[in-house]
């Protein structure tokens, strides 16, 4: 009877341990600002290539938010979701 007890213990972490781990993409779609990273990750690029998108003025300043750190170095975040559906169109060429 223990056995069967410490068996059901398991399966339950278990389970709780894989729907953590299906949720944790869901978590990205939530952020209201996104890392160049973060969303490269949805549209399937790399980071680089969406920080080249930025560079080349394809996303709107609206959409962007250049965060400082220290004297020379800054990073971008990008408006959750329109930011995601820019780059979607960008893919598509539109």
């Amino acid at each position: 009877m223990d056995t069967i007890k410490l068996l059901e213990r398991r399966i339950n972490l278990l389970e709780k341990r894989l729907d953590s781990l299906l949720n944790h993409e869901d978590d990205a779609t939530k952020l209201e600002w996104l890392t160049t990273t973060e969303l490269g990750k949805q549209v399937n690029r790399d980071g680089r290539t969406i920080l080249k998108w930025i560079n080349k003025g394809k996303f709107s300043p609206d959409l962007l938010k250049k965060i400082h750190h220290g004297n020379k170095r800054f990073i971008y975040r990008l408006k959750n979701p329109e930011a995601v559906e820019k780059a979607k169109n960008i893919l598509m060429g539109l």
